[in-house]
């Protein structure tokens, strides 16, 4: 009886190949989301710090180009607030994608794996069946041999 050969191992190789890539992107992806939520809690922080500055006692006032530099800061931090949350949605889409193409990927793989399993099981039952054949026929020629 021949040995059991998969014909498909090359691709069950690239598929594997696909499915470390996949998790490969999904992990960058997953570190670019937590350094926008990092980088979206400082502006954040800083923005809160900024607008704390404002608060001047009224008898205090400062002159007026300071008060239009706090301005001019404050809306800067604003703004990279807003640039920030939308590097962080960006990088949440990025991160989906990556995670639904891994798991593309992975069902991938398990198909071939159950295609090589049952034509595992196909070809032991071929073999169990030859090996049948050949000890039958082993046995009748013995019993022709004996009791004629």
């Amino acid at each position: 009886m021949k040995k059991f050969e998969f014909k498909l191992d090359r691709l069950e190789r690239v598929r594997e190949i696909a499915r470390d890539r996949a998790a490969l992107e999904l992990a960058r992806s997953e570190a670019v989301r937590a350094a926008c939520e990092s980088a979206l809690s400082q502006c954040e922080a800083v923005q809160s710090a900024s607008w704390n500055s404002r608060r001047i006692p009224a008898g205090d006032l400062p002159p007026g180009d300071v008060l239009l530099a706090i301005d001019q800061f404050g809306q800067t931090c604003k703004m990279r607030v807003n640039r920030a949350a939308q590097s962080l949605v960006s990088a949440r889409d990025t991160e989906n994608a990556a995670r639904s193409r891994l798991l593309e990927k992975a069902r991938e793989k398990k198909a071939v794996e159950k295609f090589r399993e049952r034509k595992l099981s196909q070809y032991l039952e071929e073999s169990l069946r030859y090996e049948q054949k050949e000890i039958d026929d082993g046995a009748s020629m013995r019993w022709r041999l004996n009791y004629r």
